[in-house]
């Protein structure tokens, strides 16, 4: 499954709580909050840094 949606040239949207396979096919995070919508194009490793380094700011 993850080296399906890695190798696949279109785009797909989904949902996971799985780990691995945020990381190795997401290559852009979108999180729905109260406050509104986060949209950030990288990894979910990268999401994660950006948003804790914002919480600390």
């Amino acid at each position: 499954m993850n080296n399906a949606l890695r190798d696949f040239k279109g785009v797909v949207i989904f949902t996971t709580h799985d780990h691995e396979i945020m990381q190795t096919a997401a290559n852009r995070i979108i999180e729905i909050t109260d406050d509104g919508c986060i949209d950030r194009a990288g990894t979910y490793e990268e999401y994660l840094d950006w948003k804790k380094n914002r919480e600390e700011s």
